[in-house]
């Protein structure tokens, strides 16, 4: 299934790229993402109407954002761009600014921790996943994922650091290094987005110190932006 060029089971179009072939339902041999996020939106919807069932509330709102998300990753590493961009330098740079920019407040909007939360039963099979889950979102390597110190180096290493290092090049011409820059800009996005606009239950102090990062980072842009006008 290899094809010249890139290692690995992957497929690559033949035709011109057009918005049609782009869109177009070709999977790749191995649609990991693609399968995996289903997997997730099945279960986030399955979370959200059990509390509708329920009578209990939860936003639509934040089902179809979060839905839209997994549209969203679906499309661009399941439907035809994604062979376009093993092949095509500018379609991979729309896949990562698809996924660390677009892609992450429509997940974190989504507020899955929180679901998860409310929607996993409190007997016998639903506390371990309660256990894990209050451990994700509290535990002390959480609290360092979305630390400043962490995420703003992460987030910057993949959007520019794969590239000056020489990793891109390294990494796209095979199918799972690819995929791995794929996942690492997805990861990167997700927790530079999660501490600044998340409803999930994390410890505050660590949500209030990255907003209270994030907004010295633009203050100082709008200071040097107001300096530079003189």
């Amino acid at each position: 299934m290899g094809e010249p060029g890139i290692e690995g089971p992957v497929w690559l179009p033949s035709l011109p790229p057009s918005l049609g072939e782009y869109l177009a339902p070709n999977l790749q041999p191995v649609p990991l993402i693609p399968a995996m996020t289903l997997l997730a939106a099945v279960f986030y919807l399955a979370g959200a109407i059990s509390l509708w069932r329920k009578g209990r509330h939860w936003s639509p709102v934040r089902t179809a954002s979060f839905l839209l998300g997994c549209v969203a990753i679906i499309v661009v590493m399941g439907a035809g761009i994604e062979g376009y961009g093993l092949r095509m330098f500018s379609v991979f740079m729309f896949q990562q600014l698809t996924l660390m920019m677009a892609v992450p407040p429509l997940l974190v909007i989504g507020s899955p921790g929180t679901l998860l939360l409310r929607a996993t039963p409190h007997g016998r099979f639903g506390r371990p996943v309660l256990r894990m889950a209050m451990w994700g979102l509290r535990s002390r390597w959480g609290r360092l994922a979305i630390h400043p110190a962490f995420m703003v180096p992460l987030f910057l290493l993949s959007f520019y650091g794969v590239y000056f290092s020489g990793l891109a090049d390294l990494l796209l011409p095979n199918w799972y290094g690819h995929v791995g820059l794929e996942l690492l800009f997805l990861a990167a996005g997700v927790l530079f987005t999660v501490p600044l606009i998340s409803a999930d239950a994390l410890r505050a102090h660590a949500r209030h110190l990255c907003r209270d990062a994030a907004a010295r980072l633009f203050r100082r842009g709008h200071h040097d932006g107001n300096g530079s006008d003189g």
